[in-house]
């Protein structure tokens, strides 16, 4: 769909900053071949790989002042619940494959509950509670656009800025910005050592810092 709404998120992506665009394009060589496996093989749409665009900034690190982290912005105890471990030692939601694989798990279940892309994507940014209340001030109409204007200010851009990625990224010559060229996904093996092992050691092994 394109309306006013998100229209105005590709003119931001396309001409006020497409700088930030392009930093994404770029990214996405590294995650987006991993992402598509995964989500096809939860059984939800490839194109929703283009949320952990808007949600991080494909930054597998990237935190945000509500606590959230990593690719696609867990909360803890949302992380915890799709099996994401945290604790002192290490934090789950910064792994790009597992938190994918929650991320596709979770969206799967927005849509399971609502039957709608766009108020699942809607519920990915704000409480099931608050997306109750706004349907209820819509007349009980179970429709984005018709409970948009009584979403938090963040959930109205959230949908269309979704939207307006998901355009460029698919087409990104048709908006002035070159294909990012196509890369295997990373691969990579998972090897147990014992507890306590020397990290110092362990980077020498694998020659990184």
């Amino acid at each position: 769909i394109i309306n006013a709404q998100v229209q105005a998120q590709l003119n931001y992506l396309t001409q006020r900053r497409p700088e930030i665009m392009e930093r994404w394009l770029d990214r996405s060589t590294v995650y987006f071949p991993m992402m598509r496996r995964i989500f096809k093989e939860e059984g939800v749409p490839e194109e929703l790989i283009h949320l952990s665009m808007v949600e991080s900034g494909l930054v597998p690190i990237a935190a945000s002042r509500a606590r959230a982290v990593g690719l696609w912005q867990f909360i803890k105890a949302t992380g915890s619940y799709y099996g994401l471990e945290a604790n002192y030692w290490m934090d789950e939601r910064r792994d790009p494959h597992k938190s994918t694989r929650a991320a596709a798990r979770h969206l799967r279940d927005l849509y399971a509950h609502w039957g709608d892309w766009h108020l699942a994507l809607a519920n990915y940014n704000v409480s099931t509670r608050r997306m109750r209340s706004s349907i209820q001030l819509a007349g009980g109409t179970r429709d984005y656009w018709a409970i948009f204007p009584y979403l938090p200010k963040e959930t109205r851009g959230y949908v269309p800025i979704y939207i307006a990625a998901t355009m460029v990224a698919l087409n990104p010559e048709d908006y002035g910005f070159k294909r990012p060229p196509v890369i295997e996904e990373f691969q990579f093996d998972v090897v147990e050592v014992p507890g306590g092992a020397d990290l110092n050691a362990l980077a020498r092994i694998a020659g990184m810092t």
